[in-house]
């Protein structure tokens, strides 16, 4: 019996944990729709949004490493639950505030939050399957975080459109709050009778941050998927996002009928 039930228990702890990603991955774009409402909402000019960009970007970033910390330290239920309670938090300011900066407090209290869902999603597979389907996972989580994005186009903007900002938003921290609590009940870093099987998991806790670091970074594929994934990041989120620049959000008659083909 136990043997059945394990892999369905391991499944469930990914997925929760994968529902951490997608919800992190929606917070994250919610800007490519709710660009427009939020200048008119803070009274700023659309192309001022991108100090929310930039600042979330950066919290994202600054967060790596201590997110890999926790990940050691603390674990990944944890922390993933710790994650999803800073982006809920700062999705709420965001939303409830008039001012200006508050709001960009809980932009950067999201980014942070975010930075703590994709690596400790990988621990929690790493703890509860086989190393053969690591791969697959890690692909089926991203896969996940892009469901998340396509969640922050079309239903944000009925959403907002029909329920308005505050509900829409409010209903988004709620269910970021009620994934978190679901994930400090049902989740687990390993399989029961797993803690006393993995001693190395410990050492690595207590090792020297700095040359732990500096042995990561001499490793030539950390380098190209820290180069390879910040140039992607930065390029998908210095673009204006669509809703939030001119041309998007405010129809025009052309004056001239465009060329027939």
């Amino acid at each position: 019996m136990q043997a059945v039930s394990l892999p369905r228990r391991a499944w469930l702890v990914w997925g929760l944990g994968t529902g951490a990603y997608l919800i992190a991955l929606f917070h994250r774009t919610v800007f490519g729709i709710a660009g427009q409402d939020a200048a008119d909402r803070f009274g700023i000019s659309v192309p001022a949004l991108g100090v929310f960009t930039l600042l979330q970007l950066s919290m994202y970033a600054a967060g790596q490493i201590p997110a890999g910390m926790a990940a050691d330290r603390l674990g990944p239920r944890r922390t993933l639950v710790a994650g999803l309670a800073l982006i809920a938090g700062g999705e709420a300011l965001f939303a409830l505030s008039h001012v200006l900066g508050l709001a960009l407090a809980g932009r950067a209290l999201v980014g942070l939050g975010d930075a703590l869902t994709f690596i400790n999603v990988l621990r929690l597979a790493h703890g509860w399957f086989p190393e053969r389907h690591q791969a697959l996972l890690a692909a089926l989580t991203a896969g996940a975080g892009g469901l998340g994005q396509l969640c922050a186009t079309i239903p944000l903007q009925v959403a907002l459109s029909d329920l308005g900002w505050t509900a829409t938003f409010v209903g988004a921290v709620v269910v970021t709050a009620l994934l978190g609590v679901a994930i400090w009940l049902a989740v687990r870093d390993r399989p029961p009778g797993a803690d006393t099987a993995a001693p190395a998991d410990h050492a690595v806790a207590h090792e020297p941050i700095l040359p732990t670091l500096r042995a990561a970074w001499r490793r030539p594929g950390t380098r190209h998927g820290f180069c390879v994934h910040t140039s992607l990041m930065a390029r998908s989120r210095s673009s204006p996002p669509c809703g939030a620049c001119p041309t998007c959000s405010t129809p025009k008659a052309s004056a001239t009928p465009p060329p027939r083909l």
